[in-house]
């Protein structure tokens, strides 16, 4: 067969196939093709079995056709189901002010669920997380004062670290308070990282029970703990290299540094939620020097008297 045949047949078969519908690919309006030939609406090859019937013009789609065809219903229809500029003047009454607070503390959890299966709508889920992220706030100073106490104690008592690969030649340059105010400033993390960064300590201390922050190592400890928490935590994070520079590190000593944390507190960074709620006020009643709150435990039953009549002499 020659090459001008070949082209030729393939022509045909792409006429024949055509859609009719202007909307679908056909503005020239080609006529149907004979259905028991194999080549019906909608086919993908005129020798296929997959035979779709050929749409009436009756059965028109519910907007309008592209170019002048379309009756004025379709049009109509079509300008009644057509979505709202979002430039357009609103109707009816203006929409409240979403309270992030009164959800916050009367959602018990739903933030986490779907709307389709009760939850909120994305309004809302953001101005709940707006209020949950400024609450945290608070955390920068508290755990700047705890990890300055918890050095100087030890500090004082002349503990010494376990883990030589972050202990250093010599003090730190600077207090720990500063030091967590200069993380804040320059590594753009959440404040929460700050309670997680010391919730992975807790766990490296339980797999290393002779662990303290000194002087010596928590310019390394604490920071590696906290980029670690800003890189689970955060959807937008500095690279090492921008953490080796806060910390005043070199970038391959940061690396080795993140791979030794993570493989001691055997790469577990997840933190539930509610684990996080109570470490949280763990620190801030430690802080205040107060235990905690315990949960008011059920009043035990009275004992009957003995002038009391039991039900069966009562019933009797």
């Amino acid at each position: 067969m020659s090459l001008e045949a070949i082209r030729e047949a393939l022509a045909q078969r792409v006429k024949r196939n055509s859609f009719l519908r202007v909307e679908s690919g056909n503005p020239a309006g080609h006529p149907p093709a004979d259905p028991s030939a194999g080549g019906g609406h909608g086919c993908l090859a005129g020798d296929t079995a997959l035979v779709m019937r050929t749409v009436s013009s009756a059965e028109t789609m519910p907007h309008s056709p592209r170019g002048s065809q379309g009756s004025e219903s379709s049009k109509e229809g079509a300008s009644s189901k057509r979505r709202p500029s979002a430039t357009a003047a609103p109707t009816g009454k203006s929409q409240a002010p979403i309270d992030g607070a009164t959800l916050l503390d009367s959602c018990g959890g739903s933030h986490t669920v779907a709307y389709v299966s009760g939850g909120m709508l994305m309004a809302e889920f953001a101005a709940v997380m707006i209020e949950d992220a400024s609450r945290q706030d608070h955390l920068t100073e508290l755990i700047g004062d705890m990890l300055e106490e918890t050095v100087s104690r030890n500090d004082a008592r002349g503990r010494k670290g376990v883990l030589a690969s972050f202990e250093g030649a010599k003090k730190a340059p600077i207090s720990p308070a500063d030091y967590v105010r200069r993380i804040m400033k320059y590594a753009g993390c959440s404040p929460c990282c700050l309670a997680v960064g010391v919730f992975y300590l807790e766990r490296l201390k339980r797999r290393h029970s002779g662990l303290c922050l000194t002087s010596y190592n928590f310019q390394r400890l604490f920071l590696v703990a906290i980029m670690e928490a800003a890189k689970y935590l955060d959807d937008i994070y500095y690279s090492n290299k921008h953490w080796a520079e806060i910390g005043g590190f070199e970038l391959e000593e940061m690396n080795s540094l993140e791979l030794e944390f993570l493989f001691r507190i055997n790469f577990y960074l997840s933190v539930q939620r509610e684990d996080y709620d109570s470490f949280v006020s763990q620190l801030v009643w430690s802080d205040q020097d107060t235990p905690p709150p315990q949960p008011a435990l059920p009043a035990a039953p009275k004992a009957p008297s003995k002038d009391s009549k039991s039900p069966d002499a009562t019933a009797s």
